[in-house]
């Protein structure tokens, strides 16, 4: 059993010499509010990890609406569409810092570009990484 653990880990290790990309970890502190402008200002604390797998991106073209405007008339089913990419990234936990709480609250910057997290997956065994999958929200 310890035989593949090892294969495994060194499976990692290929992976993240030969794919991995530098990413930001960031998770919101603090909201702040200009009264007299109404204008939000985040605070977030990030953490950066390098040498981290990225998998490839899935682009779809998503058509969101509202459920109120179908109730209110049937006819009425005016939405928009947006381009909506899907990434996972594998992240060993030991590259987290240990004050740093990887949940769903916080966002992975890659590339300029902003991804909410979606899941995030503990690897079987006890393989010591998370698969993390995250919707893109824009750029930065």
């Amino acid at each position: 059993m310890s035989n593949i653990f090892k294969q495994l880990s060194r499976g990692f290790y290929a992976l993240e010499r030969q794919y991995g990309q530098t990413i930001t970890i960031r998770r919101p502190i603090v909201d702040t509010t200009d009264l007299a402008t109404g204008v939000v200002t985040k605070t977030y604390t990030s953490s950066t990890l390098k040498r981290i797998v990225v998998l490839e991106g899935k682009a779809l073209i998503d058509f969101k609406y509202s459920l109120a405007y179908i109730a209110a008339a049937h006819n009425f089913t005016y939405g928009a569409y947006f381009n909506n990419t899907t990434r996972g990234f594998i992240i060993p936990k030991k590259k987290i810092p240990t004050l740093f709480t990887l949940d769903r609250q916080c966002s992975i910057v890659f590339r300029d570009t902003v991804f909410e997290i979606k899941d995030i997956d503990e690897l079987p065994n006890s393989q010591g990484a998370y698969l993390i999958t995250a919707n893109s929200m824009g750029a930065i």
